[in-house]
C-alpha cells in the first residue's frame, strides 16, 4: 500500500478491519468452488476507496459505526459484483493479481455469481434500516447498469466528451457519489450538507476514472493487475 493510501486509511483502521470481516461473511460459502473463488477476489483487496469514503464521512458526522460498516461493506460488495460482470464482458483473465471468475467457470455461473453479489450487497445496505440510504443504493445500481450498457454499445466508437463523461459517471462516479452520500445520510439530516458531500464523491469518482483510463495508455498489465 502506498504512503498516500496509508494516510487516507490510518484514521479508520479499526473500521476497515471490521469491514473485511463483514465482506467475507457475506460471501456465499455454501457454493463450494465458486464461493471459494469469490472469497479469493474479496481477499485480494483493492484500494477500498469507496467504503473508506463512506466510513470517513460517517465518522466525521458521528454516525452509528455499525450501520456505517454495513453500508460500506455493501458499497464494496456492489463494486466487486460489477468487476465480476466487467471481466466477463471484457474477457479479462486476471483481476487484482488473481484469475478472474470467467477464466475458471462457465459464463452462466459467472453471471449468477455477480448477481448473487448484487443481492448480498443490497442486504448489507438494508441492515442500516435507513430508507434514504437504500434509495441511494438502488439509484446507484441503476446508474451503474446504464453506464455499463452504454459502454458496451459504444466501445468501438469515438465518444464525444459529453458521452465520455456520462459513461464514466455511470460506471464509476455514481458509486463514489453513493459512497459519500450514504455516509452523510447516516450522520445528518441536513440536505445541503448531504448534497455537498455527494457532489464531492461524484467529482472524486470522475477524476479517479479519468486517471484510470489514462493509465491504460501509459502503464502495463503487471503494474495495473488487470
Amino acid at each position: 500500500m502506498s504512503t498516500a493510501s496509508q494516510t487516507f486509511t490510518s484514521a479508520i483502521e479499526n473500521e476497515l478491519a471490521r469491514l473485511e470481516t463483514r465482506l467475507l461473511e457475506a460471501v456465499p460459502a455454501s457454493h463450494s468452488s465458486v464461493g471459494d473463488r469469490i472469497a479469493d477476489l474479496v481477499k485480494a483487496g483493492g484500494k477500498r476507496l469507496r467504503p473508506s469514503l463512506t466510513l470517513h464521512i460517517a465518522r466525521m458526522l458521528q454516525a452509528d459505526t455499525e450501520k456505517a460498516i454495513s453500508v460500506a461493506a455493501g458499497i464494496e460488495l456492489l463494486h466487486t459484483a460489477t468487476l465480476v460482470h466487467d471481466d466477463l464482458v471484457d474477457n479479462a483473465q486476471e483481476r487484482r493479481g488473481r484469475p478472474t471468475l470467467n477464466s475458471q467457470f462457465p459464463m452462466g455461473l459467472v453471471i449468477l455469481s455477480g448477481d448473487l453479489l448484487f443481492a448480498e450487497a443490497a442486504q448489507l445496505v438494508a441492515e442500516a434500516d435507513h430508507v434514504s440510504v437504500v434509495r441511494s443504493f438502488a439509484r446507484a445500481l441503476s446508474e451503474i447498469c446504464h453506464g455499463e450498457l452504454m459502454q458496451a454499445q459504444t466501445k468501438h466508437t469515438l465518444a464525444t466528451l459529453e458521452e465520455y463523461y456520462e459513461r464514466i459517471y455511470g460506471k464509476t462516479a455514481s458509486l463514489f457519489r453513493t459512497a459519500a452520500e450514504t455516509g452523510a445520510m447516516l450522520g445528518t439530516d441536513d440536505d445541503d450538507q448531504i448534497e455537498a458531500l455527494a457532489e464531492y464523491g461524484r467529482l472524486l469518482g470522475m477524476a479517479f476514472q479519468i486517471v484510470d483510463d489514462a493509465l491504460d495508455f501509459s502503464s502495463n498489465e503487471a503494474l495495473l493487475g488487470k
